[in-house]
């Protein structure tokens, strides 16, 4: 999925949230979605949370071997690659783990490549 932040990111949200390290006219590239929010890699390489409301969908493809989760309860569900469908990857992920960043770096690169074209002359940023 490709997304484009709408023009009132900046805004703080409700909860006082707001994300500085996204950039208005950029596009990003979701790499798991949230009832409510996309995760996406953000402008320093790091993937973030952000809200689904501030964005615009571009294309909606999601590759074929992405897994579903729901909660029945509160109608929460997750959606992404299978190999973040690990309890506590991004926090892994946030802790520096090796492991979890080569799968994360793996998964993320084949996602660029299928949106190579529409990217144009973003550079990719992934901290690793």
């Amino acid at each position: 999925m490709l997304i484009k932040p709408r023009p009132d990111l900046h805004e703080s949200m409700p909860d006082g949230r707001t994300h500085p390290s996204i950039s208005i006219g950029r596009l990003y590239i979701v790499v798991t979605l949230l009832t409510d929010e996309f995760r996406l890699v953000n402008d320093e390489g790091e993937p973030i949370l952000v809200p689904r409301s501030r964005f615009d969908v571009l294309d909606d493809w999601l590759p074929n071997d992405w897994v579903r989760e729901e909660a029945e309860v509160d109608a929460w569900y997750w959606c992404g690659p299978p190999q973040f469908a690990v309890q506590g990857f991004f926090e892994r992920w946030h802790d520096g783990n090796n492991h979890e960043r080569q799968v994360f770096a793996d998964v993320y690169e084949r996602l660029w490549h299928h949106y190579e074209a529409q990217l144009g002359a973003q550079e990719m940023v992934l901290k690793r």
